[in-house]
């Protein structure tokens, strides 16, 4: 459970600050028991703050895990564009929970990821439509996601993330909790 949790706040501290809708996390585990044990423990102890741990995919002793805000992940999907983006590339509707199945659903399907993920992990529709056109080629900015639009704006908040990367991982090696770390919503 510490390995997870040491993860999450690696990876995962702008999600867990409230600063971010969600970020994804690659874990190993012991067997799917286990795994279901500790998403579950960690959900009990963390969905009062607004935060969700959702398995994406797994295979073998390897699981990919999506870890949101549900309230922000709404407003993500609202954003203008974005609906009808997804809604071109087979999304049956804009409710949350329909898209994020249709997403795992992708994910499991294919070998990468779907380009679109952006969208569920804070990055802008810009982004990841100039991700598409140029195939992952020609960004303004490489940080958090490659970015081909309103580059000074996003290097700024690539910095944010990055201190709050910096501070909470301070904190969870000095013994704050995961719990303590998580804001809510």
């Amino acid at each position: 459970m510490k390995n997870l949790e040491n993860a999450l706040v690696k990876h995962c501290a702008p999600t867990l600050a409230g600063l971010k809708t969600a970020s994804m996390i690659n874990i190993t585990f012991k067997c799917p028991k286990q795994l279901a044990k500790m998403l579950t423990h960690l959900n009990n102890a963390l969905n009062h703050k607004g935060l969700t741990l959702r398995l994406l995919r797994n295979s073998e002793n390897r699981a990919l895990i999506y870890v949101y805000r549900q309230n922000k992940l709404i407003n993500d999907l609202n954003q203008e564009g974005v609906w009808t983006f997804l809604k071109d590339i087979g999304y049956p509707s804009s409710d949350p929970e329909d898209c994020l199945t249709f997403l795992t659903q992708r994910i499991r399907d294919c070998d990468g990821f779907p380009h679109e993920i952006g969208l569920f992990l804070s990055y802008p529709l810009a982004d990841v439509k100039g991700f598409i056109k140029n195939k992952g080629e020609n960004c303004k900015l490489c940080g958090y996601w490659k970015v081909y639009d309103n580059e000074s704006a996003t290097k700024a908040l690539f910095e944010k993330y990055k201190k709050c990367t910096k501070k909470y991982s301070e904190c969870f090696r000095n013994g704050s909790s995961l719990e303590k770390l998580t804001v809510a919503a």
